[in-house]
């Protein structure tokens, strides 16, 4: 009897373990599909350092930050860690994530691990490709969370590549996704539409000229109720210079809900590379 009880759990595992591993070759065949779709965006269309029109607390940031001439940048690879947490209630978990952006066409593809406990993980595939956006998450690489897509989504994914700009501020030129408009000499909105897509964010400048802070009203918050429209805050800091851009290497996202302020991501910007083409 024993070797029967035995027996059994013993199948019961290797059939969790075959499935984990399952779940971890489809996962990363995803992964591979998504990215692939994302260096198809590819084209040379040159950045042209448009600044007419521009207003003047914007035109003074790109000249601090833009060190030298970019003609052609299709492609921004940064490597980010961090904590992130899921709820306020919860607590800090590590997070490690690399991550490419387009340009051209504007676009990202985010590939993050967050560790809760020894042995359990999360990873999380964040994508905004050919106007879609899609946040998959899988428990272990392997057992699915959540697999949002949508309208919602499709918005919240271009909100989230136009925060994150200034990590290439060469595109915050004048160009046919990007439209500036003053408020004040502090601060200037950016309507950036894509496809089908429009989302306007507020950018904040520092007494150095810097962008310190962005918030946008257009993104949606995921819940079990489904999305939920809300105010999204980022914040920048701590400046360092990266192949000639200045761009900010510490990031803090939060959610302004009638509950209040949920922090959920602090994340340091490790590295940044501008690549032409399919380098």
């Amino acid at each position: 009897m024993k070797k029967i009880v035995l027996s059994v759990i013993g199948s019961v595992i290797l059939f969790f373990f075959v499935l984990i591993l399952l779940g971890y070759y489809f996962t990363g065949s995803f992964y591979d599909e998504q990215y692939t779709k994302l260096l198809s965006q590819y084209n040379d269309e040159p950045i042209v350092k448009d600044t007419s029109g521009i207003p003047a607390p914007v035109k003074k940031y790109l000249e601090k930050v833009v060190l030298k001439d970019f003609n052609y940048v299709e492609r921004v690879i940064s490597q980010q860690s961090g904590l992130f947490r899921t709820s306020a209630a919860a607590e800090w978990s590590e997070i490690t994530a690399n991550q490419e952006h387009t340009i051209s066409e504007p676009g990202f593809l985010w590939n993050g691990e967050i560790n809760f406990l020894p042995g359990l993980w999360v990873r999380a595939i964040d994508s905004y490709i050919n106007g879609t956006g899609n946040m998959l998450i899988k428990l272990n690489s392997s057992l699915t969370i959540s697999d949002a897509t949508g309208e919602q989504m499709d918005i919240s994914s271009l909100g989230r590549y136009v925060s994150e700009l200034p990590l290439f501020p060469m595109s915050m030129y004048n160009n046919k996704n990007v439209q500036w408009e003053e408020i004040d000499s502090v601060s200037s909105k950016m309507i950036f539409t894509d496809k089908k897509n429009t989302i306007k964010m507020d950018f904040f400048f520092n007494d150095e000229g810097l962008i310190y802070k962005a918030i946008t009203l257009d993104r949606f918050l995921t819940s079990n109720a489904g999305y939920i429209q809300s105010p999204y805050t980022v914040w920048y800091e701590n400046y360092k210079e990266f192949q000639g851009c200045m761009v900010p290497t510490e990031i803090k996202v939060e959610w302004n809900t009638k509950q209040g302020d949920f922090e959920y991501g602090k994340f340091v910007i490790d590295e940044v590379k501008y690549l032409t083409g399919t380098e």
